[in-house]
């Protein structure tokens, strides 16, 4: 384990040996280890490494994804996960790709040793973006990549005629809330789409593409600030951070929205029925409204 190797999907550990390269597309885990001195990337390195770990996530599409990512540039690898959040299906995906291994059970979790990986590339088509049936570019592991999500939907109808001045999409995933804002009329002048997650953002720029004005940025905003106050925001803040529910998150992202928004700025948001927001929005707004209360989720209007 002091060789350079490479960490897929690393954790926000600093204590990792200093050797490795951590590889992870989420903005927080990379502040994280680059504030430790740590070596990390979002992508997948050029160079080929003796061997790889393979933190498996829990989405099977974005699993198969990554084991094939990694085959691709490890001569060695090692996938693990825990047993209530897909471990338990590793050795059946390695099977799936007539892949020989070890398998290791402790401590609620599975690891698997893959000597010879390269057949591992076939588990997934090698095309990072691909256009879904909704007809947005998309990655498995962006939130809600492959539907349109019921809550974001259900706010895109209580949206005004349109929107105008400088707005934000706080969380914009590949973009759906955030192309429909611009498709409201020309009085948008900038928008800026905001996401933890670097898949998001290249997907929101691939799907933005023809649109002038838009800019894409990879922040942790319950760390990290916009490049300017706005006049609107739109969101649909998650609540969970990596595999654990993360009920500070929407309340963090409301506070932040307070301190983006211009006087009088107003922000859209949905949010689950269960979590409770109104008293954040009232600290931080001057009106907050909520507009509907349907299908599981609560769309409010709050202006500063």
């Amino acid at each position: 384990w002091g060789r350079r190797g490479l960490f897929v999907n690393a954790p926000p550990f600093p204590d990792l040996p200093p050797a490795w390269l951590c590889q992870t597309w989420w903005r927080g885990t990379w502040l994280r280890l680059h504030a430790a001195q740590r070596e990390v990337v979002a992508e997948f390195p050029g160079e080929r490494l003796p061997f790889a770990l393979c933190n498996l996530p829990k989405s099977l599409p974005e699993a198969k994804r990554l084991l094939a990512k990694t085959a691709a540039v490890a001569d060695l690898l090692f996938a693990a996960a825990p047993n209530d959040a897909g471990g338990k299906r590793i050795p059946g995906l390695l099977r799936e790709a007539g892949v020989a291994f070890e398998k290791i059970s402790k401590a609620k979790c599975v690891l698997c040793r893959v000597d010879q990986p390269g057949a591992l590339a076939q588990l997934d088509s090698g095309s990072d973006f691909t256009r879904g049936d909704h007809g947005f570019y998309t990655a498995p592991g962006i939130f809600g990549w492959d539907r349109i999500d019921a809550g974001s939907r259900l706010l895109l109808d209580h949206f005004p005629p349109a929107f105008s001045g400088i707005g934000a999409d706080f969380g914009c995933g590949y973009g759906y809330l955030t192309r429909s804002v611009l498709e409201r009329g020309a009085g948008v002048v900038r928008f800026h789409a905001v996401d933890a997650d670097t898949r998001a953002v290249e997907a929101v720029r691939r799907n933005t593409a023809r649109r002038e004005g838009v800019s894409a940025h990879w922040l942790d905003l319950t760390a990290e600030d916009l490049p300017e106050r706005v006049d609107f925001i739109v969101m649909n803040p998650p609540f969970h951070s990596g595999r654990d529910l993360d009920f500070d998150l929407g309340p963090a992202l409301i506070a932040k929205a307070v301190a983006a928004l211009r006087p009088g700025g107003e922000l859209w948001m949905v949010a689950n029925r269960h979590l409770p927001y109104e008293e954040p929005l009232r600290r931080g707004f001057n009106r907050v409204d909520m507009l509907v209360e349907a299908e599981g989720f609560k769309v409010f209007r709050a202006v500063k």
